[in-house]
């Protein structure tokens, strides 16, 4: 469906753009450059470490479920039928656990990233109407997310993006970033 749209949204422009050849096109990369925004670094770095804080914790859950299991199997011959269906059952129980932690666990992650994320993305924007607003840009369509099935000429905006970005974070209050 998206790529209906953006196949008429393109024919679209094509046909307004020769009855108005005054409008200006461009394109950025936008994953390129948000690594230009001020404080991406630090982002990265703490979603990396926010994602191994919970490897590491689903990691020790993993291996508690193994080391039950194996305790289990070692002493099997030896436990009651009742004991060993009430072990058993533990053991399922801990593996559900760690599965429904697993699952927590990656949403959590995606919940962090976008929450890291939005400040950037939002300084991105920011940059990229400036540009487009100052240099005369009717559009500027991102060539990172996949729905521009083909460009031949408008411009590359991204190294006038990168310099905005910088503009604005010099305009800004600095901030600390570790």
């Amino acid at each position: 469906m998206k790529k209906i749209i953006a196949l008429l949204a393109i024919a679209t422009l094509g046909f307004a753009g020769n009855a108005n050849s005054q409008k200006k096109y461009g394109h950025v990369n936008s994953q390129e450059v948000l690594k230009e925004v001020p404080g991406y670094s630090a982002s990265e770095k703490e979603m990396e470490r926010y994602r191994n804080s919970k490897v590491a914790d689903l990691q020790d859950l993993q291996k508690n479920v193994q080391g039950a299991y194996e305790k289990y199997m070692t002493e099997k011959a030896t436990l009651p039928k009742t004991i060993q269906k009430s072990r058993e059952s533990e053991i399922q129980d801990m593996q559900l656990a760690a599965q429904q932690f697993e699952t927590k666990a990656q949403k959590q992650i995606e919940e962090k990233y976008l929450e890291l994320m939005e400040p950037l993305t939002t300084q991105l924007n920011a940059a990229i109407k400036d540009v487009a607003k100052a240099n005369g840009f009717a559009y500027i369509f991102d060539s990172s997310q996949g729905t521009l099935l083909y460009f031949d000429g408008g411009e590359d905006l991204s190294t006038l993006i990168i310099a905005q970005l910088k503009k604005n974070a010099s305009a800004a209050p600095a901030e600390t970033e570790e």
